[in-house]
């Protein structure tokens, strides 16, 4: 013996449901694309000037949806955030990451760490989370 359940009219709520959340994603997409060019304005404000090429090669773009990057686009410019030689400073929790672009014996004078990248990027990140919950706390009600 068996039994079978059919309901209709299920249709429209699906179909609603679907459209609320990718009016959700959009905005939350808005959201982080409007975060990232924050991060991107600090960064190029905190962005030390000699020649302003380094400044220059601060942007933003979107990867695909939900997906935003914010890249400096000189080979240098892990230098100028981390340092170079005995002057090398790295952030807790990037040691892995500023390990790639270490040179040398870490002896010598070298080039003082002028951070500009990761500093906007920490300011923003909360900004941003803040920002989303925001608005599905809103969406929600």
């Amino acid at each position: 013996m068996s039994f079978t359940i059919s309901l209709s009219g299920l249709q429209g709520t699906i179909n609603k449901l679907k459209k609320t959340a990718d009016d959700i994603a959009i905005e939350v997409d808005a959201e982080l694309a409007a975060g990232v060019r924050q991060m991107e304005q600090s960064a190029k404000r905190l962005c030390p000037v000699d020649t302003g090429l380094l400044r220059g090669s601060i942007s933003t773009s979107r990867v695909q949806f939900m997906t935003w990057e914010l890249v400096a686009q000189k080979d240098y410019a892990a230098y100028v955030e981390f340092g170079t030689k005995s002057n090398v400073k790295i952030p807790k929790g990037l040691e892995a990451y500023a390990k790639r672009f270490q040179r040398g014996d870490g002896t010598g004078q070298g080039v003082r760490a002028q951070p500009y990248f990761f500093p906007s990027v920490y300011a923003y990140q909360p900004v941003i989370v803040k920002n989303i919950i925001k608005l599905l706390r809103e969406k929600r009600k």
